[in-house]
């Protein structure tokens, strides 16, 4: 052994070990501040919708106002739930007046859910009180930090594994 103690068997040296130990940091700092993140944004949006809809009545018209109609089964694979549990969202939403049921014309056992005029003013308003909740969490970034972050960000969804 070597005064890095690291063996010259290993391959490693001192500067390579520290390297990795520096990296393995600064992945675990990543970690714990994307959850924290996450966990800011969550309890922002929980707020920014309470007294309107519950978060996965959010989800269903969100997908609706960005996808169009959809069946029940669509839904439910879109958002891995059950079709049972997007019936009880969909029956939530119909009494509220934010989603509509339709029949296929072709095939009546077919229905299709939409997103009513209704539910489309919902979405607007919560998504444009969501984006200024993110404006607000980083108004203290400069616009070359947020193009960085940007970068950064699609750089690791476009990872193709997490492993």
């Amino acid at each position: 052994m070597g005064e890095s103690g690291c063996s010259a068997a290993s391959g490693l040296g001192y500067g390579d070990y520290q390297h990795d130990e520096n990296r393995k940091v600064l992945i675990d700092q990543i970690d714990r501040l994307i959850h924290f993140l996450a966990r800011k944004f969550s309890q922002e949006m929980a707020q920014i919708i309470e007294g309107h809809v519950s978060a996965t009545q959010f989800l269903v018209l969100r997908l609706l106002a960005h996808s169009g109609p959809a069946k029940v089964s669509q839904i439910a694979g879109k958002m891995q739930i059950t079709p049972s549990a997007v019936t009880l969202l969909a029956d939530g939403l119909t009494e509220k007046g934010l989603i509509g049921r339709e029949r296929d014309q072709t095939d009546r056992r077919v229905v299709y859910i939409n997103i009513t005029e209704k539910g489309l003013e919902l979405i607007r308003e919560l998504e444009n009180a969501r984006r200024k909740a993110a404006e607000s969490l980083m108004s203290r970034l400069s616009d070359l930090e947020l193009s960085s972050m940007v970068a950064i960000l699609d750089k690791l969804a476009n990872t193709t594994s997490l492993a």
